[in-house]
C-alpha cells in the first residue's frame, strides 16, 4: 500500500501547476469491480495522487458529492441507455441537467458532459437522435447559465475513421456523415471539442504484424522505421499521433478545421489471455509512462506541432467483473485496494515516479502537549475530520497502548496522509508535528497514502473551532449530563433487574465485541431518499421519520455528519431526525412497570438528548469520548447488539456485574 502513496503524485502535481494552461492528463473511473471502493475512498486516492481531472461513466450522486470542494475537474457522462429518452425530450434533458449538474455545481467542478460513449459504433439505432441529445443538454445548460463553463460532446471510437494511414487520406465513414456533419457543426458552434477514444493496443493487435510494437508504445524508432505520410512527408513516430492527425484530416475532409480534439480514453492492458501476449505489465507501464510524458511535453502532432491534446488514461482501477477477454479486466493503474498495478516511470533511465519511502513523513501528537487539547483534536479528527478511527476500538490493532497520545497520533497521521501531506494539515492547534519516524507499532500500520481512509472535505481545526463555543454551551452540556445521570440513577434504583430492551428484544447480558455507534443527525438536504442509489441501502438502513422511509443513501456520504437537506421523503427535515439504527432505548427492562414511571423516564431521556447544541452532537456519543464508531460499514442486522455494546462502552455504571 505504501507504494501507492506517491505513484503518480508528482506527475499530477506537475499537471496542476507547470502545465496548468496547457494539455492535462486525467483518469477514467470505471466501476465494474467486485469490491468497488466507496466514493470517499476513491477521492482520497485521487487527492493523495494529485489527480486533478477525472471522467466518470455516469453522474453518480455519491461520487459527485464526494468530489465536491476538492477542486478536481470532473467530466460526467450520460450512459448509452439514457440517450434515447434524452434525445427525444427536451424536458427529460432539462431534468437530467437539473438533477445531475445544477444540483452539484459549482461545489463539484463539472467541466464536461459526455453524451454516451462510442454511440455510433455500439448502438447505431441511437445515431439519429444523438445530436438532438447534445442540443437538448446544451439548451438546459444555457437556461442555467452554465453553457460557458461546461462543454458538451460525445466520445467517438476511432473505428468511425477509415483509411487512417497515411493520415492525410483519412475520412469518416460516409454512411455516418448525416450524423457527423451536424455533430461537428454543433461542436464548432459551442466551442467544444471532438472527443475520441484512441487505443494503439487494438490497432497493433489488429494489424497482423504490420504495426511494430515499439511504434505503438512510443518507443524510439530509427529514422528508417518511422512512418512517413507520402502526401505530406510528415514523419510519425507513434500510433497515437498518427490517429490524432487522421482525425484532424477526416474533419478537414468535411470542411471543419478548427475543432480541437480531446482524448477521452487511452491506455494499455497489463494482463491478457494466451492470445494477447503483449498485454503485459511492462508494456502497460511503457505505454502509459510515455503517453503521459508525451502529453505534458506539449509536443503536439506532426500536423499540429505544439498543440497538445488533453488525455484521460483508461483507467484508475482494474475492473475485474467486466465481460470479455482477460485484458478487458486489466487496464487499471490500481487494484480495488488502492495498490498500484505497476509503478509509472518518469525518465528513460527507468527511475520510478516514487516508490521510495526513505523520505516518507508522518504526523504525530507532540510530546508535552496539553492532554486536553490533544483529546479535543482527536475528537475533531475522528468526527468532523472524517478519519476512520475504527482501528482504535478495543480489540483492534491500534487500540494499544490505550492512551490519548497514541490514539491521537494514529488519527492525526491518517488525516495528514489523506490530505496529501499538506503541512498545514499537521498542526491541530499546535499539538501535532511532522516527523520522519514511522509511528507504526505491532500490527498497527501507519497510513502513508490515505488509501484506506476518507478524504476529509474539511479544514484542520483552529483554536476557535474547538473552544469558542465552550462557554456558551456549558450550561446546556451540564444540564444534559445531569439529566442523563438522573435517568441512569433512577433506572438503577427503581429498576434493578439486569435486563435490557433494545428494539423488541430483551437481553440478560449484553454481548461484547460490537462497534459503538453514535447518534446521528440530518439537518437539511435537497434530495429525496427515493432517488438515492438502492445498492447503498445496506450502509445506512432506514431512517425513522414518524414512519419508516427508505434511507438508502443520505447526503455526503454518511449519516454520521450533519447533512444539509430540504426534504427527504416525508416529512420535512427542517426538524431533527434520528436514524432508526441510532435511536437509543436506554435502561433496563420496563415491561410490567407502572406507566407513571415509564413516562418521566422517556421525557427525561428526550430532554437530555436534545438539550445540547446540534453542532456538539457530531463530536460523538459523550463529551470527551476516546473512540467513535467507524464511518462504514455498519452491520444493520445487528443493530440491537451494537447498542448494547454502546451502553457497555460509554455507560459502564449500567453494568454493575461487569
Amino acid at each position: 500500500m505504501a507504494a501507492a502513496a506517491n505513484i503518480i503524485a508528482l506527475l499530477f502535481l506537475f499537471l496542476s501547476t507547470v502545465f496548468s494552461q496547457d494539455a492535462f492528463i486525467g483518469v477514467n473511473i470505471g466501476t465494474d469491480l467486485s469490491d468497488m471502493p466507496h466514493p470517499t475512498q476513491v477521492v482520497a486516492l485521487l487527492k493523495a495522487q494529485h489527480i486533478r481531472h477525472v471522467r466518470i461513466y455516469d453522474a453518480d450522486r455519491g461520487m459527485l458529492l464526494s468530489l465536491a470542494n476538492t477542486g478536481i475537474q470532473v467530466a460526467i457522462s450520460i450512459p448509452n441507455d439514457q440517450i434515447l429518452g434524452i434525445g427525444q425530450s427536451n424536458s427529460t434533458a432539462a431534468r437530467w441537467v437539473s438533477q445531475n449538474v445544477v444540483a452539484h455545481y459549482p461545489a463539484t467542478n463539472i467541466t464536461a458532459i459526455c453524451v454516451g460513449s462510442e454511440v455510433l459504433s455500439t448502438i447505431p439505432n441511437a445515431a439519429p437522435i444523438l445530436v438532438n441529445a447534445l442540443k437538448f443538454i446544451q439548451s438546459a445548460l444555457v437556461a442555467s447559465n452554465l453553457d460557458g463553463k461546461i462543454k458538451v460532446s460525445t466520445p467517438l471510437s476511432t473505428s468511425v475513421i477509415l483509411d487512417s494511414f497515411p493520415p492525410s487520406q483519412a475520412f469518416f465513414n460516409h454512411s455516418l456523415n448525416p450524423v457527423l456533419v451536424p455533430l461537428l457543426k454543433f461542436l464548432q458552434s459551442t466551442n467544444s471539442y471532438l472527443m475520441l477514444n484512441i487505443y494503439p493496443y487494438y490497432d497493433y493487435m489488429n494489424s497482423n504484424g504490420v504495426i511494430p510494437l515499439d511504434y505503438a508504445l512510443f518507443q524510439p524508432l530509427s529514422a528508417n522505421k518511422e512512418a512517413v505520410d507520402s502526401n505530406t512527408l510528415l514523419h510519425y513516430t507513434n500510433v497515437f499521433d498518427a490517429m490524432l492527425d487522421a482525425a484532424y484530416f477526416a474533419m478537414a475532409d468535411l470542411n471543419f478545421t478548427n475543432i480541437p480534439i480531446m482524448v477521452t480514453e487511452s491506455g494499455w492492458p497489463s494482463k491478457g489471455d494466451a492470445k494477447e501476449p503483449d498485454a503485459t505489465l511492462e508494456n502497460a507501464n511503457t505505454y502509459n509512462s510515455n503517453l503521459i510524458k508525451h502529453i505534458l511535453n506539449n509536443t503536439g502532432t506532426p500536423k499540429h506541432p505544439g498543440i497538445a491534446v488533453s488525455t484521460y488514461i483508461y483507467e484508475l482501477y482494474n475492473e475485474d467483473t467486466k465481460d470479455g477477454a482477460t485484458s478487458e479486466k486489466n487496464w487499471g493503474l490500481f487494484d480495488a485496494n488502492g495498490k498500484p498495478v505497476y509503478i509509472l516511470r518518469l525518465t528513460e533511465s527507468g527511475s520510478v515516479l516514487s516508490n521510495d519511502t526513505t523520505n516518507q513523513t508522518y504526523c504525530t501528537a507532540r510530546d508535552g502537549a496539553d492532554k486536553r487539547m490533544v483529546q479535543a483534536a482527536l475528537d475533531w479528527a475522528c468526527g468532523p475530520g472524517k478519519v476512520d478511527c475504527s482501528p482504535l476500538l478495543q480489540g483492534e490493532p491500534c487500540y494499544e497502548p490505550d492512551n490519548v497520545f497514541s490514539h491521537a497520533t494514529y488519527a492525526f497521521n491518517t488525516y495528514y496522509q489523506n490530505t496529501g501531506k499538506a503541512p498545514e494539515s499537521c498542526d491541530f492547534n499546535g499539538v501535532a508535528e511532522i516527523t520522519t519516524t514511522d509511528p507504526s507499532h505491532g500490527n498497527c500500520t501507519s497510513s502513508t497514502g490515505g488509501l484506506n481512509g476518507t478524504f476529509p472535505n474539511a479544514t484542520a481545526p483552529s483554536m476557535n473551532s474547538m473552544s469558542s463555543d465552550s462557554t456558551s454551551s456549558m450550561f446546556s452540556q451540564s444540564s444534559s449530563l445531569l439529566l442523563m445521570v438522573g435517568i441512569l440513577t433512577w433506572s438503577i434504583i427503581f429498576l434493578p433487574t439486569a435486563r435490557f430492551i433494545v428494539g423488541k428484544q430483551e437481553y440478560e447480558d449484553p454481548p461484547a465485541g460490537y462497534q459503538p455507534l453514535q447518534r446521528r443527525f440530518i439537518k437539511s438536504s435537497s434530495a429525496k431518499l427515493s432517488e438515492y442509489n438502492s445498492n447503498e441501502e445496506e450502509r445506512f438502513g432506514k431512517a425513522k421519520l414518524g414512519k419508516e422511509v427508505e434511507a438508502e443513501k443520505v447526503g455526503e456520504p454518511d449519516l454520521g455528519k450533519e447533512v444539509k437537506a430540504g426534504k427527504v421523503g416525508e416529512p420535512d427535515l427542517g426538524k431533527e431526525v434520528v436514524a432508526k439504527a441510532d435511536y437509543l432505548v436506554l435502561g433496563p427492562n420496563l415491561k410490567g412497570r407502572p406507566l407513571s414511571l415509564l413516562i418521566p423516564l422517556q421525557l427525561l431521556l428526550n430532554l437530555s438528548l436534545k438539550s445540547a447544541p446540534a453542532k456538539q452532537q457530531s463530536k460523538g456519543p459523550l463529551s470527551g469520548h476516546k473512540r467513535v464508531r467507524p464511518r462504514y460499514p455498519i452491520d444493520m442486522d445487528n443493530v440491537d447488539e451494537n447498542y448494547l455494546a454502546y451502553l457497555k462502552e460509554f455507560n459502564p455504571e449500567m453494568f454493575p456485574d461487569n
